[in-house]
């Protein structure tokens, strides 16, 4: 369209990635879009911080890829072997190197809010990253997210991973979403809870 600029690197040929092969699904964040292709490739343009640019991950992005998941500014792949692999915003969930192992395999689906993902395993235990108040930090309720999970309902500031004798772990701030984003704040803003609302005061 007329004036888009694909903040791509300008040496990545998205025109040309896009007609090589049919494109099956398009998954986008606020300021990209990730398109993948029926071989299981994947090419990006946007924004680059927004997820357009996926040049750190494109080795692993060049095959068998099987869904591309998006929020709203990172995206999150899984393959064919059951890893997850992840580029974007920092803040958002585009780095996931912290949980490297976890992500190595076994992925069957991944959920998000706006600026988390949450990886569900085929053992039923979840992984999580990206910005900790609203759902990427679940070190808190680690414990009771190993085993046993089978879907992950969200809001658009945290998970509830449902486990199968029907117990709900809460992990990010369920009560509300008015908390400051990743670029407004520099403050440590980390927190997990357990069905419990937040307290307000002096935050």
């Amino acid at each position: 369209e007329e004036g888009f600029e694909c903040s791509c690197d300008p040496g990545f040929p998205v025109g040309d990635g896009l007609a090589s092969n049919w494109v099956h699904t398009i998954a986008s964040t606020s300021q990209a879009f990730a398109a993948l292709k029926t071989g299981g490739g994947v090419v990006t343009w946007g924004a680059w911080y927004g997820g357009g640019n996926s040049q750190s991950v494109a080795g692993e992005l060049s095959a068998d890829v099987q869904s591309v998941h998006g929020n709203r500014q990172a995206f999150a792949a899984i393959k064919s072997d059951g890893s997850v692999v992840t580029w974007g915003s920092v803040d958002t969930g585009g780095d996931s190197s912290s949980i490297a192992d976890a992500l190595a395999s076994d992925v069957v689906a991944i959920f998000s809010t706006p600026d988390a993902f949450a990886a569900l395993k085929t053992d039923g235990s979840v992984v999580t990253c990206g910005w900790s108040e609203v759902g990427g930090d679940s070190g808190a309720v680690s414990y009771k997210l190993c085993v046993g999970v089978h879907t992950i309902p969200s809001t658009p500031s945290a998970f509830a991973p449902l486990n199968t004798d029907g117990s709900v772990v809460s992990c990010g701030d369920a009560a509300s979403y008015t908390h400051p984003r990743p670029h407004e704040t520099s403050r440590d803003i980390g927190s997990s809870l357990v069905l419990a609302k937040k307290k307000r005061g002096g935050i």
